[in-house]
């Protein structure tokens, strides 16, 4: 397959091309996208490939699933790209890998071709350059604030050894508006969902995957919103023999009480104490980026929550501003706004300069 039919295919889908696209796709999948492009209709692939269509929708969202990573890729770059620019910084960006995971939760991701704003499809929040106007607010007060209720929070809802009570509220909070981690918690005695367990191990295993085969490289991995707590899961318990030399979280919800619970509990099962301090895998550095204003993070302070490692490894939290805005409403939890702050910039030319 040449790739015109891709470009043809992902412009078909709101991709972004590049021969990656090619190299991701299975020779199934391949074979699906020429008769795509060529006009054949679902019933007609499915009587030209001998399968049957549900089996053809099946092959046409998953290389869709696989696209879009592609896309989302190519989107995170140019957010990083911006941010360098934005310091006056010239330097080459080495090659980087993005986990993917989206396909495991939702049976097609979201497309711009998804024009019904009440679709979970539809993708309202797209890569776009930070205005030139847009104002930074001093926040010392929101962040008092947040200081005393992180205080109230944690004394109502952990008890002895990071014991979570009132676990139904967690639940009832998680199922409202942390869809994505229910999914994730799915396993947990604490936490129960209408979703396949395997799907917990897959994130995992991909993840383990990508950093094994990086295992003899210099490593920054960088983690967004429920991301952080998948790779620290990844760095904590799952890839002992891995060095990373660079931990980066974004948006984190890991200070969350359900979360430092979870995590307690984890630790205490597989070493036989609780030790909530940063992954013995992290040897250099682990920086926490969070904008104040962000929902999500919760708790931006993660160093008052891990303790350092064996190699004197400590959280550093920084509190940010992410300017992402989009249709004149700003999102101060979207991954692109962080990637492109000037300090997420400055540890990123560090990591590079060292290398």
């Amino acid at each position: 397959i040449n790739e015109k039919i891709i470009s043809e295919y992902t412009s078909f889908i709101g991709g972004i091309t590049s021969q990656s696209s090619i190299d991701i796709l299975t020779p199934r999948e391949k074979e699906v996208v020429q008769l795509v492009v060529e006009g054949f209709t679902g019933k007609e692939i499915a009587v030209k490939m001998n399968i049957s269509s549900k089996t053809v929708e099946h092959h046409r969202y998953h290389l869709m699933s696989k696209l879009k990573c592609s896309n989302v890729a190519n989107l995170i770059r140019m957010a990083i790209e911006e941010g360098l620019n934005n310091l006056g910084v010239n330097i080459s960006l080495p090659s980087f890998e993005l986990v993917y995971w989206a396909d495991l939760l939702y049976d097609k991701p979201q497309t711009l071709d998804e024009k019904d704003k009440n679709s979970p499809y539809y993708l309202d929040e797209v890569y776009t350059r930070a205005s030139k106007r847009y104002k930074t607010e001093p926040h010392e007060v929101r962040q008092k604030l947040q200081d005393l209720f992180k205080v109230i929070v944690y004394k109502i809802f952990l008890g002895k050894d990071y014991h979570l009570r009132y676990a139904f509220v967690s639940q009832k909070l998680m199922h409202k508006y942390f869809h994505e981690l229910e999914v994730y918690f799915t396993e947990d005695e604490s936490f129960t969902a209408d979703f396949s367990r395997g799907v917990k191990e897959e994130i995992i295993r991909r993840v383990t995957e990508v950093l094994k085969k990086h295992r003899n490289d210099d490593i920054m991995l960088i983690a967004h919103s429920m991301g952080t707590i998948i790779a620290f899961d990844v760095l904590s318990f799952f890839t002992k023999e891995i060095k990373v030399n660079t931990f980066v979280t974004m948006g984190a919800p890991l200070g969350a009480p359900f979360v430092l619970s979870r995590i307690a509990s984890h630790s205490k099962s597989v070493y036989g104490l609780i030790k909530l301090q940063t992954p013995e895998t992290v040897t250099g550095h682990w920086y926490n980026f969070s904008d104040i204003r962000d929902k999500i993070a919760l708790d931006y302070k993660l160093s008052d929550d891990f303790a350092p490692n064996s190699h004197g490894v400590k959280v550093i939290d920084q509190l940010v501003t992410n300017n992402y805005v989009m249709n004149g409403i700003a999102n101060p939890h979207k991954s692109f706004g962080y990637l492109r702050t000037p300090e997420f910039s400055r540890v990123l030319v560090n990591f590079l300069k060292d290398k």
